[in-house]
Order: C-alpha cells, then structure tokens, then sequence
C-alpha cells in the first residue's frame, strides 16, 4: 500500500540547497532557502529523541517523493529514446526503399537497355517526321510545279510549251531554233526538241523549281534565208507587172496597206487558191484585220510518247472568222482562220464577239482548210 505524505516544506530533492512545497499529491513551484540553524544560550540539555515513527514517516515521505520524480524524469527520458529509435528506424527503411528502387531502375535499365534506346530512336524519328511534314505543308510561294514530264513536252509546238509553263507560273522562259528543216514533213516547224530547266532535261511532271529558273524549249525551223539569195528574190519580185514595192518583213499587212491580204479577207471560200498562196508567200508575217469569235474550247494535246491526251484549263482554241459577228448567219467571205494554244495574256477570251487582231501566219491546214495563225494581241471591238 502506498503511503500518503502529507503537504509541507521539504528538502528539494533536486536541490537539497532549498525547500520544495509538497502539497500532499506532486511537487509545487514554490520554494523556500533552508533556515540556517540559530545559535542558542541555553546550557546544553540532554535531547529528547523524536518517536521513531515519526522519524520513519519523514523519511518515508521524502523517498515516496525522490522516486516519483525519478520516475517521472525516466519516463520523459525513456520517451525520448524511443522517438529517436523511431526516427532513426524511419530513416533507415526510406534509405532502405530509395536503394531497393535504385537497384531496381538500374536493373531495368540493364535488362531492357535496347528497348529503351529503339524506343527513344523511334520518338526522335517520329519527331523529325512531324516537323518535316509541317514543313512540307507550308506553301512556298517562290516555287513553281512543271505541269508536265520533259518527254511530254517534246514534239509539241514551242509556243504552245511557252504559254503551258508561262501558266504555271514560270517567269524566264527562253526560245531557241534550231535551224535543221528541209521538207518539214517528219518534223513540223516550231516542234520542240528539248526543254531544260537550269540546264536539267531530265524532270517530271510536278517536278517543282524557283518560278524564275532559267527554262530554254530549243525547237525545229527551218534555215533562214540566205541574204544574198533574199536580195535576188527582192529584185525579182520588184519587177512584177503590177509594180508594187515588196513590204519590209517587220510591217504588219493589214487590208489598208496590203492588196493581197484585202483579196483574201474577201475570197468567196475557205480554200480559195489565192489564201493558200497568201500563205506560203507571208508564212511568219503578222497580220491584222477585224473578225469574231465563234465558241472557244479547251486546248489538249497528245503526247509523242505515250499517247495520252491532256486538256488544259487555262489554253483555248477558237476560230476567228472574218466580219461581224451580228451577221453570223449570212454567207461568209474570207479564210476560217484557226488559233490553238491561246492564253490569255494575249487578250479576253469571250465567246461570239467581235474582235480586232493581230496574229502571226503559221500556215495552211488543207484537212480542214484551216488558215493557221497565232494570236499576239486580241482587242475587242
């Protein structure tokens, strides 16, 4: 059974230098200096011992106290030890996951190491393929797409090739003859032989090149005449019964300046002999004269090599009639002049209007008794 100590001044069990207040339960804040002992007079006197259970209880009581207080301080102390342990064994067991985790990884790495590297060489792949692709989509508005193959331009005619590539948005295109026709029957004169960009022969169709790259169409003609040769003819021709001076080869013949060209404008059908004499005589000569047009239609054309006809949006055919068009249904006089491989660079293209033109002779297609030119400018009228 515990023994109860009564409240009262004791010495401080944690200074025995003081008093400590006990208030019969736990120690108080209150303290008190112990009393030194006062000096006395009085002749000695033979004590009287205190009553030993009285002895024993003050000494029961200061030893209840000093071990509750040891009790009390080891359970703190006791605390303490433990919260460290723990903190310590907590410590140790995220050491211990953080070095389990990295053998781990490690370990992965090492046994999938070639996974890895391929996945990572597909990822930086992919990511190539994306920006060029994005690239790619850009338009590049200083480029141009050939709007056909090398080998489907050759053996059409040159201007027709020029006004295929000027559409497709080529800007320096250059023409060069080759002076090697005789008969002209194999090979048409104007027929192209070769076109180069940049000095490139040897492209396709949607080949792509900077719209002012440098494009030759070297084609076939025939010879041109021998000057001396020319200056005899002149002075034959100069001496026809009719007298008339022979026009310089740069004036362009209109009915006003020209009596052969006013005859033909009003020859009763189209293959009149006299329109196919015209024709050989001014071959490569401009004309001029007022007509209309009577429907157009897309240009084709049909390859040399593989037969295959293309039609093109921006290239029409047409024929050109002489007079107006007001009186297309009464006879008509003169040539049916046929134009191929228009653009409109050269001028509108409207349906069944009247028109003034100028055009360069070509020649005669007795098939169809087409008078043959190529449109330089045409003005509505």
């Amino acid at each position: 059974m515990t023994q109860i100590v009564p409240a009262g001044w004791y010495t401080d069990p944690e200074n025995p230098a003081q008093q400590r207040y006990w208030d019969g339960a736990a120690w108080t804040q209150s303290t008190a200096p112990i009393a030194p002992p006062q000096p006395t007079t009085q002749p000695p006197s033979t004590p009287v011992p205190a009553p030993d259970s009285a002895r024993a209880g003050a000494s029961g009581a200061v030893g209840s106290a000093l071990n509750f207080v040891e009790s009390q301080q080891k359970k703190r102390e006791d605390k303490k030890q433990q919260e460290k342990e723990a903190a310590e064994a907590a410590s140790r067991a995220a050491a211990e996951r953080s070095r389990i985790q990295n053998e781990q990884a490690v370990a992965f790495i090492r046994r999938y190491w070639k996974a890895l590297l391929a996945a990572l060489a597909v990822l930086v792949l992919v990511i190539a393929i994306g920006a060029l692709s994005e690239d790619r989509d850009q338009p590049d508005v200083t480029a141009a797409a050939m709007p056909e193959s090398a080998a489907d331009f050759k053996g059409d005619d040159y201007q027709d090739v020029k006004t295929r590539l000027q559409d497709a948005g080529f800007t320096s295109i250059e023409t060069t003859a080759i002076p090697d026709l005789i008969t002209g029957w194999l090979t048409k004169d104007g027929e192209v032989e070769e076109v180069s960009v940049n000095g490139e022969t040897d492209f396709g169709a949607g080949s792509e090149f900077s719209k002012d790259a440098t494009i030759v169409i070297r084609y076939h003609t025939f010879p041109e005449e021998d000057p001396h040769e020319a200056a005899e003819s002149d002075s034959v021709e100069s001496e026809t019964a009719d007298g008339a001076a022979e026009e310089p080869d740069d004036t362009i013949l209109t009915p006003e300046n020209n009596a052969e060209l006013a005859a033909v404008l009003a020859a009763e059908n189209y293959g009149d002999p006299q329109v196919q004499a015209f024709i050989q005589k001014y071959d490569g000569r401009t004309i001029e004269f007022d007509g209309y047009i009577w429907d157009w239609m897309n240009h084709t054309s049909t390859s040399p090599l593989s037969g295959e006809v293309k039609t093109y949006e921006s290239v029409f055919d047409t024929n050109i009639y002489v007079g107006n068009v007001e009186d297309a249904d009464k006879p008509s006089v003169g040539p049916m002049f046929r134009v191929e491989g228009f653009s409109q660079l050269y001028g509108p293209v409207v349906d069944r209007a009247n028109v003034h033109v100028k055009a360069r002779v070509d020649g005669y297609d007795a098939d169809h008794e087409f008078f043959l030119i190529s449109v330089t400018s045409l003005e509505l009228r």
